[in-house]
């Protein structure tokens, strides 16, 4: 299965192409910048980084080539 690239959009939640601890992690899109760069957060940790070289694959999960910026933020229930 091969990703294609893909622009996430704000508000919408997306779940991890890769399994973690026998679970895939959710991000929220946060923000989209013109560079094609994605602001994410996990849902779960509140860990948020600006991803590049998003990847979309059939099933819907996403992934990213690269992180930057990465930190962990306030999670809001």
């Amino acid at each position: 299965m091969e990703g294609k690239r893909f622009l996430p959009q704000p508000g919408y939640f997306y779940t991890n192409h890769a399994i973690w601890n026998g679970r895939a992690s959710v991000y929220k899109c946060i923000a989209v910048n013109s560079d094609g760069t994605a602001l994410l957060a996990n849902v779960y940790s509140g860990w948020t980084f600006l991803a590049h070289d998003i990847v979309r694959y059939d099933d819907g999960s996403i992934e990213w080539g690269y992180s930057t910026g990465g930190h962990f933020a306030e999670v809001r229930a």
